[in-house]
C-alpha cells in the first residue's frame, strides 16, 4: 500500500458568493487542512483505466480503455477495489459505447450514461439502480436515440427529461438546454464573460471548455473552466439560467493556431480545476502548475477549495 499526502483542504461558506460583487477574494487563512491519500488496490486487471465515478460511498464505475466492456461496477472495500458487474460492451452497435460519459443521479436513484461520437451524443443509456442482484451478469439498458438532425452533444442531465448541451457553436451562449424528444438545443441565457468579448465565440468556445457538476437534489450547477481559473455558479429556474455567480476569474492565455485547432495555451495559463458537486459542498481540485509546468513534466501539490454548498460558513 502506498500513501501519498496530495491534498490540502479550503472550506469556506458558499454564502460569501451568493450576494457579494461577481468576483470573490477569499481569505483562506486559517482554514488549512492538510490531508493524506492512499493507492488503492484492485481483485482486477485494470488495463488501461480511463476514470472513475463515484455513484455512492461504496460503488464506483470504472471506465476501461481495453477489453470488451468500457465501463465496470466495483465495490469499495476499504483501500481496496472489489469487481462487481460488467456494465456496458464496447463497441458501435445497439447497447454498445466507444466514449461513455457516466452520471449517477442519486436524488433519482439512477445511473445516465451518454454514448458520444467526437461531435455528438447519439445516445442515452439508463440504469434504474447500479446494484442489482447477485447472480445477474448484465442489466439491460433503457436506451434512448438522440434526433439524427441538428445533433447535440449532452453535457450531463437537469432530471430524467431535460439535459444541459453545448450551445450552437458559434453562438454567443456557453449553455444550452436540450429536452428529450425535441430537435435541438435552446438558450438559457448564459453568456461567456466579458473578459472573452474581443475574441469570436467559437475561439471563446475553444477556450472555455470545461467541466460542468450538479449538486444532487437541487437545480444549482456549478462550471469550471479546463484551463485558467474561471468558476461559475448558477441555478436553472425555467429553463433559464439565474442567480449566476463568478466565483474565480481568472481567463485561459492562449492564442490563436490556425494548424493546430484554432488555439495554442501559453506556458504561463493556469490548468483549471476539476469540480464535483454533493448536496452539501461543491469541490474545485487544483492541480496548482501551469501549462508549462505541465509540459516540463512538473506534478504540483494539489488542493482542494471545499464551499459549503448549504449556505454557512
Amino acid at each position: 500500500m502506498i500513501t501519498r499526502k496530495i491534498l490540502i483542504i479550503l472550506t469556506l461558506g458558499l454564502s460569501a458568493c451568493t450576494s457579494a460583487p461577481s468576483v470573490i477574494e477569499y481569505d483562506w487563512t486559517g482554514r488549512e487542512v492538510s490531508c493524506e491519500s492512499e493507492l488503492m488496490q484492485s481483485d482486477s486487471s485494470l488495463i488501461g483505466v480511463a476514470g472513475l465515478n463515484m455513484v455512492g460511498t461504496d460503488k464506483a464505475v470504472l471506465y476501461v480503455r481495453g477489453g470488451d466492456y468500457c465501463l465496470n461496477l466495483y465495490r469499495v472495500d476499504g483501500d481496496s477495489l472489489i469487481w462487481q458487474r460488467n456494465l456496458l460492451r464496447r463497441g458501435h452497435g445497439p447497447g454498445e459505447a466507444m466514449s461513455p460519459t457516466v452520471h449517477y443521479m442519486p436524488e433519482f436513484g439512477k445511473l445516465c450514461v451518454f454514448r458520444n461520437n467526437m461531435a455528438s451524443t447519439e445516445g442515452i443509456y439508463w440504469q434504474d439502480s447500479v446494484g442489482y442482484p447477485d447472480g445477474v451478469a448484465e442489466m439491460a439498458w433503457d436506451i434512448r436515440r438522440m434526433p439524427d438532425e441538428n445533433p447535440v452533444r449532452l453535457i450531463l442531465p437537469v432530471d430524467t427529461a431535460r439535459f444541459l448541451a453545448d450551445a450552437p457553436f458559434g453562438t454567443e451562449e456557453m449553455f444550452g438546454l436540450y429536452t428529450y424528444g425535441k430537435t435541438e438545443a435552446v438558450p438559457i441565457g448564459l453568456d461567456y464573460p466579458e473578459e472573452m468579448a474581443r475574441h469570436s465565440f467559437p475561439m471563446a468556445a475553444m477556450a472555455l471548455s470545461g467541466f460542468v457538476a450538479k449538486r444532487p437534489g437541487s437545480d444549482t450547477f456549478v462550471y469550471s473552466s479546463q484551463h485558467g481559473h474561471f468558476v461559475r455558479i448558477f441555478d436553472i429556474m425555467d429553463d433559464r439560467a439565474v442567480d449566476i455567480r463568478t466565483v474565480y476569474n481568472e481567463m485561459p492565455r492562449f492564442a490563436s493556431d490556425d494548424m493546430n485547432g484554432g488555439i495554442r495555451f501559453l506556458d504561463e495559463s493556469q490548468l483549471g480545476f476539476w469540480v464535483f458537486a454533493t448536496e452539501k459542498y461543491i469541490y474545485l481540485l487544483d492541480a496548482g502548475m501551469r501549462i508549462g509546468e505541465m509540459r516540463q513534466g512538473r506534478r504540483g501539490e494539489r488542493t482542494v477549495n471545499v464551499f459549503d454548498g448549504m449556505g454557512d460558513r
